[in-house]
């Protein structure tokens, strides 16, 4: 059974938990400031270029991808023997990364302007060209890698995803058997 405590205070205690949400949220909104990035695409706020900012992110998406390398590499605790195999199957892999920073680097981006379907599709054709050219050469190296890891360093191996951050979501539910 309910007491009259109940009923007197049930809706007090509503109405200030609203007025706490409204105003918690409302104050919320004013002290965060507008992200233009997401109006704009290009963060022109910042006061660089649109071509500043794409170089930016060229370098910034070749040290995050090392970065992932240097972590997998902590994370398998490699032997002397592996070591040596890791910094064979590495140094192609760096090369292919800087290869790709180089190729993003050389894209010309224009502020106002969009490049059209088949410039994309060139683009993505190049990119795609040389990903498969890169997987093929560092095949050799990455198989004699993987062939000397253990049980335990072959399951954390398999679980890195292979893209050094870059998840292909739409993927995961396709299993090659």
């Amino acid at each position: 059974m309910f007491s009259w405590q109940v009923i007197v205070y049930a809706p007090k205690l509503a109405l200030i938990f609203s007025f706490t949400v409204v105003f918690s949220a409302t104050a919320w909104a004013q002290s965060t400031p507008m992200d233009q990035t997401h109006h704009n695409g290009w963060g022109q706020e910042s006061g660089k270029s649109v071509e500043e900012i794409h170089k930016i992110r060229c370098s910034d998406h070749y040290a995050h991808r090392i970065g992932k390398l240097a972590e997998l590499e902590a994370k398998l605790d490699l032997t002397d023997k592996q070591k040596g195999l890791w910094a064979q199957w590495r140094k192609i892999k760096v090369e292919s990364l800087a290869d790709e920073r180089q190729s993003c680097l050389q894209i010309t981006v224009k502020p106002d302007a969009r490049p059209t379907v088949l410039v994309r599709e060139t683009q993505m054709e190049r990119r795609l060209t040389a990903k498969l050219h890169d997987i093929q050469s560092a095949r050799p190296a990455l198989q004699a890698l993987y062939d000397s890891l253990s049980p335990e360093q072959k399951a954390v191996m398999d679980r890195h995803d292979g893209s050094f951050g870059h998840r292909h979501r739409d993927w995961a539910h396709h299993r090659i058997e």
